[in-house]
């Protein structure tokens, strides 16, 4: 996996749709409780004095309201695709954020990353003088404790796109694509079957996109996905080939902007390491994961004329 993966955008834009499928399918307790037609995304625009002041802003947010209660409660869920010590203080200070503004939340930590195996942190602690002053506790969903075995035919979309993040064996990496695919295609509406649930074109996409980014195959690991994808049903393969069809039109248009994008950024770091030698690679890793054209269009014209790096600081805001 590139170390350029935009890791957090991904989660971000999968879950966006389907985060009340995510309670669904891991926080069934929590799920059960929100009454129905109640969970609502938050938008920041809308709730500006929640997010004054803070540095960087929580992943997900979400308000519903209790079932049988009318009370509101604030879901925050906070993806980590990579160990960090200082995550639980994070998680905290989100947490007593809300909490000054007397608002009730439910933290969520969301465990994305391979290594290591070990169960993630689940809490943040401080104490002074022997004493216990504070030890406070969130959810984890931790990706690398399931084995992607068993949601196998799961009813919940979110599912067949998650395995692919899930405990694989790397000689597993082809079945498992073929397996998530073969599952996200059952709520394709082709008129031969009759699920469930269909899900939109755009949540489709949403799924087949994470699946392929994360289980990105080699020319011998695509030629032992091909054989396991033969092994199907007719219907299932009919089903696929409408997925694999509009992700390959997608990926046509998104691999020439992606070129583009990588031709610039290739341009940008050039020029800022001949300009600011000693600085360039600091100032490249504080990017946006995803600038976009536009953004490296006006970051490269700025870096001709700037007299050093503080100048260009605001295209380092995230």
């Amino acid at each position: 996996m590139s170390q350029r993966t935009p890791h957090d955008y991904l989660f971000k834009e999968l879950l966006t749709p389907f985060f009340e499928e995510f309670l669904q399918l891991f926080v069934p307790e929590l799920a059960e409780q929100i009454e129905p037609g109640s969970l609502k995304l938050i938008d920041k625009e809308l709730y500006p004095e929640w997010f004054r002041d803070q540095g960087r802003r929580a992943d997900l947010l979400a308000l519903a309201r209790l079932r049988g209660k009318g009370r509101k409660i604030v879901i925050h869920v906070e993806h980590e695709a990579f160990s960090r010590r200082g995550f639980p203080r994070r998680m905290f200070l989100y947490f007593a954020h809300f909490h000054e503004k007397r608002r009730r939340i439910y933290p969520i930590a969301l465990y994305s990353f391979p290594r290591p195996l070990k169960p993630g942190r689940d809490r943040y602690r401080s104490g002074l003088c022997g004493r216990k002053v504070l030890d406070f506790r969130f959810q984890v969903v931790q990706l690398n404790q399931m084995c992607w075995r068993d949601f196998l035919g799961h009813p919940n979309p979110l599912a067949c796109a998650l395995m692919a993040r899930m405990r694989i064996l790397p000689e597993e990496r082809p079945r498992v694509k073929a397996e998530c695919l073969r599952q996200a295609a059952q709520f394709v509406d082709t008129g031969i079957c009759s699920p469930p649930l269909i899900l939109s074109q755009g949540k489709l996409k949403v799924l087949s996109k994470f699946i392929d980014v994360y289980l990105r195959l080699d020319p011998a690991e695509t030629r032992l996905f091909e054989q396991y994808c033969e092994e199907f049903a007719p219907k299932e393969k009919e089903q696929m080939n409408e997925i694999l069809t509009t992700w390959e039109l997608k990926g046509r248009e998104e691999g020439r902007a992606e070129g583009r994008t990588e031709a610039q950024l290739e341009m940008l770091t050039k020029l800022l390491r001949h300009r600011f030698p000693s600085q360039a690679d600091d100032f490249l890793q504080r990017l946006p994961q995803q600038p976009g054209e536009g953004v490296l269009e006006s970051l490269i014209d700025a870096a001709l004329t700037a007299p050093d790096l503080a100048s260009l600081a605001q295209f380092t805001d995230r």
